[in-house]
């Protein structure tokens, strides 16, 4: 199971931190895509409004063979610490 970890440097909020996994995500090939992303260093918590689909023509794709490959789960660190239960969405 692969995990990749971005940070924000303290200054990033999670909108921007968001668009950076899902960019980085896709910067790697098909069989190198983490289960999950851990994120820390943001500002902020993790927004709660609702946000457009990834793709606005397909719109969600979940985990669906045709397309791209499946979306990882992102976890903030912050979130991690108040609930490890969380660890289980970064690994197998």
């Amino acid at each position: 199971s692969r995990v990749l970890a971005l940070s924000g440097l303290g200054t990033a909020r999670w909108p921007a931190m968001e668009a950076r996994a899902a960019q980085a995500v896709r910067r790697l090939p098909g069989y190198r895509c983490p289960r999950g992303v851990l994120v820390s260093g943001t500002q902020g918590p993790r927004g709660t409004g609702v946000a457009p689909p990834p793709d606005l023509i397909i719109g969600e794709s979940g985990d669906s063979i045709v397309g791209a490959h499946a979306s990882p789960s992102i976890v903030l660190v912050d979130e991690l610490r108040t609930d490890p239960s969380l660890a289980s969405k970064l690994v197998v």
